[in-house]
Protein backbone atom coordinates (compact mmCIF):
# COMPACT_ATOMS: atom_id res chain seq x y z
CA UNK A 1 0.00 0.00 0.00
CA UNK A 2 1.21 3.75 -1.07
CA UNK A 3 2.35 6.15 1.94
CA UNK A 4 0.61 8.96 2.72
CA UNK A 5 3.51 10.94 2.25
CA UNK A 6 3.03 10.61 -1.16
CA UNK A 7 -0.51 12.34 -0.99
CA UNK A 8 -1.01 15.96 -1.29
CA UNK A 9 -3.68 17.59 -1.31
CA UNK A 10 -3.72 21.39 -2.37
CA UNK A 11 -5.76 23.81 -2.44
CA UNK A 12 -5.04 27.50 -4.81
CA UNK A 13 -5.14 30.32 -4.51
CA UNK A 14 -5.57 30.36 -0.77
CA UNK A 15 -7.11 32.59 0.26
CA UNK A 16 -9.40 33.30 -2.73
CA UNK A 17 -12.28 35.52 -3.46
CA UNK A 18 -14.55 32.47 -3.96
CA UNK A 19 -12.67 30.77 -6.96
CA UNK A 20 -9.98 27.82 -6.32
CA UNK A 21 -9.09 24.87 -6.95
CA UNK A 22 -8.86 21.28 -5.27
CA UNK A 23 -6.15 19.44 -6.55
CA UNK A 24 -5.48 15.76 -5.10
CA UNK A 25 -2.17 13.24 -6.00
CA UNK A 26 -4.66 10.64 -5.71
CA UNK A 27 -8.03 9.79 -6.99
CA UNK A 28 -11.12 10.00 -4.17
CA UNK A 29 -14.05 11.73 -2.56
CA UNK A 30 -13.56 14.63 -0.32
CA UNK A 31 -16.32 16.50 0.97
CA UNK A 32 -16.20 20.84 1.06
CA UNK A 33 -18.15 21.66 4.48
CA UNK A 34 -18.01 24.97 6.07
CA UNK A 35 -17.16 26.34 9.04
CA UNK A 36 -20.88 24.88 10.99
CA UNK A 37 -20.12 21.71 9.44
CA UNK A 38 -22.56 21.66 6.42
CA UNK A 39 -21.95 19.75 3.69
CA UNK A 40 -21.49 22.58 0.79
CA UNK A 41 -20.40 19.83 -1.77
CA UNK A 42 -19.32 16.73 -2.44
CA UNK A 43 -16.00 16.42 -4.72
CA UNK A 44 -15.03 13.67 -6.92
CA UNK A 45 -11.26 13.73 -8.02
CA UNK A 46 -10.00 11.46 -10.70
CA UNK A 47 -8.01 10.45 -13.62
CA UNK A 48 -11.07 11.91 -15.88
CA UNK A 49 -10.33 15.73 -14.27
CA UNK A 50 -6.83 15.19 -14.29
CA UNK A 51 -7.25 15.32 -10.34
CA UNK A 52 -8.59 18.61 -9.46
CA UNK A 53 -11.79 20.48 -9.57
CA UNK A 54 -12.76 23.86 -9.79
CA UNK A 55 -14.73 25.77 -7.05
CA UNK A 56 -16.83 28.68 -8.09
CA UNK A 57 -18.97 31.26 -6.51
CA UNK A 58 -18.28 30.49 -2.74
CA UNK A 59 -19.45 33.41 -0.30
CA UNK A 60 -17.08 34.48 2.05
CA UNK A 61 -15.74 32.77 5.44
CA UNK A 62 -13.85 29.13 6.18
CA UNK A 63 -14.47 26.07 4.75
CA UNK A 64 -12.75 22.78 4.96
CA UNK A 65 -12.05 19.93 2.54
CA UNK A 66 -12.04 16.80 3.62
CA UNK A 67 -11.63 13.02 3.08
CA UNK A 68 -10.47 10.17 3.90
CA UNK A 69 -7.19 8.25 2.19
CA UNK A 70 -5.34 4.90 2.82
CA UNK A 71 -7.66 5.03 6.38
CA UNK A 72 -6.64 8.85 7.23
CA UNK A 73 -8.36 11.93 7.14
CA UNK A 74 -7.48 14.59 5.51
CA UNK A 75 -8.38 17.98 6.30
CA UNK A 76 -7.21 21.32 4.46
CA UNK A 77 -8.38 24.62 5.50
CA UNK A 78 -9.90 27.36 2.71
CA UNK A 79 -10.32 31.14 3.44
CA UNK A 80 -13.01 32.42 1.16
CA UNK A 81 -12.34 36.30 1.38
Amino acid sequence: SELLSDFSLETYPNPNNGDFIISSSHEGTFNLVNELGQLIQTIEISTENNFETKMEGLNQGVYFVTGIVNDEVIIKKVVVN
